[in-house]
């Protein structure tokens, strides 16, 4: 059969708009993590290591019940839409899109439903005005996820990418106000409020893509696609309660709220790493998809080998600003009362490392349609969460469960790549000469430097050296920058 472009002509394109779009992704991350840092420094502090405890375990628990109702519609989009559209099948595109829509609404009205009614039985000394909202939140984050997860199967993830943006300034902004008008009942009534904001702006930039008429569900159109997902989301839904589980684990021991609060704090450090690493990750998937379905595996496998070298060294970058700055920043950004959160940032930034990892390999699960590879590291994770992290957490308290993170993150990384090394073996050497390189700078650890200012010094001086060791290494070579900055331009 006759081939519509040719292959010479159709990756090049392609693939620099995958790094474009996942540059300009690492720039919404950084707004991300701004509104983070604001987030952190302000609500916390206002509603006391307690509330904030209650408020964030609300929050927590209602994400694994927004994903829950999700069926891993982010993935479909990502793996058959580009394949739709290089095929010129975009009203098979918008069929599959309004299906996903019209099945979430009808997933997320029941995950909320289940979500009221268990954290009533669970958290009897939360009262109701507590609850609602966030469960009404489930609901509004279910649609709207399918929204913007259009735009990454159309290769537009730079929008994909601005839903969680939008959600993540909104929720600053109105979660505030709420707190400063009502407390912690306030705050749950601004978290529902801004998954409003993030639903009325994916349907504005939907709309010239699709039209109410093509929102119905069609069981025989779109249970294929469940039944091909079914694993990968099984597997999914354990990665993010996981990712989310830790302070359950903790209230869970019967450890008080505040105990809990500290742990968020670290976990949403974890969260805005862990979220970013795979936003930008997911900007790949459908270069990665298109590669493989043209014959050409090993581009892909060259492509996921670079990400994974660069994301060693920006996760070897995340341990070393929690090892020199953890303990003198977190008073300063949320206050004194949440000083023992500062500990807890080093087994952290391990499990985002350990987290950027195993990433890469799930991406190539993903691109190699290996769902029974993702669900094996999911589960493997899941258990080394639950079985280190509950005795842990009796013994420990937060600091326990931080370990047991760690752990569990890095037993999902091993299992991936245990198996995608047999299959599409990745070049590992260079990603490990980039973290092994970091673990020479150890000893600027142990320098007596005191206070915050001297020690944002002393980061600055790692890094620093880290980026000469690598240029001079040739870990990272001028040519390979010069390449990223040809594939960036117009």
């Amino acid at each position: 059969m006759e081939q519509r472009r040719p292959k010479g002509h159709a990756i090049e394109p392609e693939a620099r708009d995958a790094v474009r779009n996942a540059s300009l992704l690492v720039a919404q991350r950084g707004l991300d993590a701004l509104g983070a840092v604001a987030f952190v420094a302000l609500v916390p502090r206002l509603l006391g290591p307690a509330d904030f405890g209650r408020f964030a375990l609300l929050i927590a628990t209602a994400h694994w019940f927004s994903f829950l109702s999700g069926l891993g519609s982010t993935q479909l989009m990502g793996r058959f839409v580009p394949v739709m559209v290089l095929q010129e099948e975009r009203a098979a595109a918008r069929r599959l899109f309004g299906n996903l829509l019209a099945l979430r609404l009808l997933s997320g009205s029941g995950a909320a439903a289940v979500y009221l009614l268990l954290m009533f039985l669970w958290l009897r000394d939360l009262p109701l005005a507590l609850l609602a909202p966030i469960a009404a939140s489930v609901v509004l984050r279910s649609a709207s996820t399918v929204l913007f997860a259009f735009f990454l199967g159309l290769n537009q993830a730079a929008r994909w990418g601005a839903g969680e943006l939008a959600r993540r300034w909104s929720s600053l902004v109105l979660v505030l106000a709420g707190t400063l008008t009502y407390g912690v009942y306030g705050a749950c009534l601004g978290a529902a409020l801004a998954e409003v904001y993030v639903l009325a702006l994916g349907l504005r930039w939907a709309r010239p893509h699709v039209s109410l008429a093509d929102v119905r569900l069609e069981t025989h159109f779109i249970a294929p696609y469940l039944r091909y997902n079914l694993v990968f989301f099984g597997s999914n839904l354990l990665f993010v309660l996981c990712q989310r589980g830790g302070e359950a684990l903790v209230r869970a021991a019967g450890v008080d709220y505040a105990q809990v609060g500290y742990l968020s704090i670290a976990a949403a450090a974890y969260m805005a790493a862990a979220h970013g690493v795979w936003v930008v990750l997911m900007a790949f998937l459908p270069l990665l998809t298109r590669l493989r379905a043209q014959g050409r595996l090993d581009a892909a496998r060259e492509w996921a080998s670079r990400l994974l070298k660069l994301l060693s060294a920006g996760g070897v970058m995340i341990c070393f600003a929690a090892l020199l700055l953890g303990a003198e920043v977190v008073p300063l950004v949320v206050g004194p009362a949440f000083r023992p959160a500062g500990a807890l940032l080093l087994p952290i930034s391990l499990a985002v490392l350990a987290h950027a990892v195993g990433s890469v390999g799930r991406l190539m699960a993903l691109t190699l349609d290996r769902p029974r590879l993702a669900l094996a590291a999911a589960l493997a994770q899941a258990s080394a969460l639950v079985g280190l992290g509950l005795p842990l957490a009796f013994r420990f308290g937060a600091p326990g469960v931080a370990v047991a993170m760690a752990a569990a993150a890095s037993l999902h990384a091993l299992v991936f790549f245990w198996r995608v090394q047999k299959e599409a073996p990745l070049r590992l050497a260079p990603s490990l000469g980039v973290v092994a390189l970091g673990v020479l700078f150890l000893p600027l650890a142990a320098l007596p430097v005191h206070g915050p200012l001297s020690r944002i010094v002393l980061f600055l001086v790692f890094l620093a050296g880290y980026a000469a060791a690598l240029r001079t290494t040739r870990l990272v070579t001028a040519e390979q920058l010069s390449a990223l900055r040809r594939a960036l331009r117009p």
